[in-house]
């Protein structure tokens, strides 16, 4: 094993939507960026848990146009994603809500070209954090293994666009933590389907669930399937199954969990084939890689984003992404809780929510940012990680460029908030 030493202006931990943004954030404003992720691929949970729609990019809203919340850098991966997966805009779904189907391949190799393209940037895939050194409240050096060779980096600013505040955990950081998180979900396809219209599908799914948990072929707590929207292709559709195991913040937890997603997925898929005509020539296509864990352990910064931010629409002068999901809340066992304000609206997601309230040079964005867990319920969706993580990278770019927190504020609102 040998050692590299480099310094760097910006490193991002974490090559989901968030660190993508964040990457690209970070590049076009001057910065020497590193990329580490510690998987094969970039996209996250977008890609690893085939989350299958990009929500919070438009305006809940009762026109069928869909209306980009933002005319940022989510609107333009987005737009480039849409073409690339040949998909447009799902309007006017249940309760108004707005959203982007997409292909998981095309989101990464999207992503790919974007890393690929952006100035003075590196990108290592497999590469996971083994140490970090802090002095004087601040970051000195993080040290990370890549295919067994370690790496060490000193970084003038970190971002921790994780999704499970990594960064925190090793250095020793407080974290915001709770003792059960939100719930989580598998995603499988299914294979050689009879096509057929969406809703005699679903009604169809419904009912052979409930067949099989009252001839006792499926546990009970696997009632909760569903067609992910916009996910039927010719004879092939993707399934979510919403699961019952508790979350909390322990790594048994997580094993436990990818061991049961793959156990029900197969379960479920069992029973569809033997109970609905249309999947009866069916097979499984595959199993998401991840379970889709929707929150953890969230990072504690300068201000904490309250959920009365988030329902009563909240402005800040330091807004710096703007957020129009409703809270969606899943609790192990439940069906999603939603909470609502009021349609064409927004709330903002401030700087401060950004920044570690202790470590100088610390950002973070995507689902760790500094909320409480309601509001998080909303600020998590993909869409609106790509904005929290192009404004982390683009202060911090900005930063080691020399501008001051005013003007920083000032450029990301007139990209990302005030057109």
């Amino acid at each position: 094993m040998t050692n590299n030493v480099e310094d760097v202006d910006v490193l991002i931990v974490g090559g989901g939507s968030a660190g993508i943004a964040a990457a690209i954030g970070a590049s076009r404003n001057g910065a020497k960026v590193i990329l580490i992720e510690k998987s094969s691929q970039l996209g996250g949970k977008a890609t690893q848990s085939v989350v299958g729609t990009i929500c919070g990019a438009y305006y809940r809203s009762t026109n069928k146009t869909s209306k980009y919340v933002t005319n940022g850098f989510a609107k333009e991966f987005c737009e480039i994603l849409k073409k690339a997966s040949k998909t447009e805009p799902i309007a006017h779904y249940q309760h108004e809500l707005h959203f982007l189907p997409y292909n998981p391949l095309s989101l990464s190799l999207i992503a790919d070209d974007f890393l690929a393209e952006a100035k003075n940037t590196q990108c290592f895939l497999h590469a996971t954090i083994s140490d970090i050194s802090i002095v004087n409240n601040k970051i000195t050096t993080v040290e990370f293994i890549n295919f067994k060779e370690k790496k060490i980096v000193r970084p003038k600013f970190v971002i921790d666009c994780t999704g499970e505040s990594t960064v925190s955990k090793i250095a020793g950081i407080p974290t915001l933590k709770q003792d059960e998180y939100q719930a989580s979900a598998v995603v499988f396809s299914l294979e050689n389907v009879v096509p057929s219209e969406p809703v005699k599908l679903s009604l169809a799914i419904l009912r052979a669930i409930s067949k099989a948990i009252t001839d006792k072929e499926l546990p009970a707590d696997l009632d909760k399937v569903s067609i992910v929207p916009g996910s039927i292709r010719d004879t092939h559709l993707m399934i979510k199954l919403a699961l019952p195991t508790i979350v909390n913040d322990t790594a048994e937890n997580k094993s436990e969990i990818e061991r049961f997603a793959r156990k029900a997925a197969a379960s479920v898929a069992d029973q569809l084939i033997k109970r609905v005509s249309n999947f009866a020539n069916a097979h499984i296509g595959f199993v998401a890689s991840e379970a889709g864990t929707r929150t953890g352990a969230l990072s504690e910064g300068k201000y904490i984003l309250q959920k009365e931010d988030v329902l009563n629409c909240a402005k800040f002068e330091d807004g710096i992404a703007k957020g129009a999901w409703p809270i969606e809340l899943w609790e192990s066992g439940k069906n999603a809780q939603l909470e609502f304000f009021p349609h064409d609206e927004h709330y903002e997601i401030p700087l401060r929510a950004l920044e570690s309230k202790t470590i100088g040079n610390l950002y973070f964005a995507g689902r760790i940012i500094s909320a409480t867990n309601n509001a998080i319920a909303s600020a998590r969706v993909i869409g609106i990680c790509l904005s929290t993580g192009y404004a982390a990278g683009t202060a911090a770019g900005l930063q080691t460029q020399g501008y001051n927190p005013l003007e920083i504020i000032k450029l990301i609102r007139k990209e990302q908030v005030d057109r």
